[in-house]
């Protein structure tokens, strides 16, 4: 599949809560952090919270997701890259831009509303 960039929309597999099923969804890679491993942000069809950022089909300089979907600046965690299952797109500079600094900007809260 090749290398990885952070700004990349890959496509891996979400468990369940029974652990027992999955399903294939989009996800964001944020930053390589050492050996195969990715800090990624959940990209879902529904905005959810006031932290997602909108991704439209204008927003990817290659590919493109489906439909509008969000990317939830809450909602991290890492991957390995042997989940990755397919490359959905690659980000432009802006929006990926954008979601890092929602990111940053929900870590640098002081407190929760």
């Amino acid at each position: 599949m090749g290398a990885f960039t952070a700004g990349q929309v890959v496509v891996l597999p979400f468990s369940f809560s029974n652990l027992l099923q999955n399903k294939y969804r989009p996800a964001l890679l944020l930053a390589n952090v050492g050996q195969g491993d990715w800090l990624v942000c959940q990209i879902t069809s529904k905005s959810y919270d006031k932290q997602a950022i909108e991704i439209g089909l204008s927003d990817f300089k290659s590919g493109s997701l489906q439909r509008i979907s969000f990317a939830r600046a809450g909602k991290l965690f890492t991957a390995h890259e042997s989940l990755f299952s397919s490359i959905a797109g690659q980000l432009t500079d802006e929006k990926f831009n954008e979601i890092k600094q929602a990111v940053i900007s929900l870590i640098n809260q002081s407190s929760y509303e």
